[in-house]
C-alpha cells in the first residue's frame, strides 16, 4: 500500500481516487473536543472580561482599537467554545447509546 503523499505524484492512483471520491470517516474524540471546548470557553471568557489588560501600565503602542479587537475576539471563542462543549456532549451521549446496544 502506498503512502497519502506518494499517491498525490503518482497519477493513474490520483485520478482513480478522484472520481471515486472516497470519504474518510474519522472517529470523534471526547478528550479532544473536551478539551477544545475548554479552551475555547476560558481564553474567550478570559479576553472578552477584558482582564488581559487591567491593572497594567497600557503601552503607547497599544491601541484603543486593538484592545476592543481583543475584545470582540473574546465574544467570538466564547459562543465557539460552547459549540464545541455542546457537540462533545452529542458524542458522549452517541456513545452511550451504542454501549446499550
Amino acid at each position: 500500500m502506498i503512502s497519502n503523499i506518494l499517491k498525490l505524484f503518482t497519477k493513474e492512483e490520483y485520478t482513480q481516487k478522484n472520481s471515486e471520491e472516497v470519504r474518510i470517516e474519522q472517529e470523534e474524540c471526547l478528550p479532544c473536543i473536551a478539551s477544545s471546548a475548554a479552551v475555547l470557553t476560558v481564553l474567550g471568557g478570559y479576553l472578552a472580561s477584558g482582564i488581559a489588560f487591567k491593572g497594567k501600565k497600557v503601552s503607547p503602542n497599544l491601541s484603543i482599537r486593538y484592545m476592543n479587537g481583543m475584545k470582540y475576539a473574546g465574544f467570538v471563542l466564547l459562543p465557539l467554545g460552547l459549540l464545541r462543549a455542546f457537540q462533545g456532549y452529542h458524542v458522549y451521549r452517541d456513545q452511550q447509546n451504542k454501549g446499550r446496544e
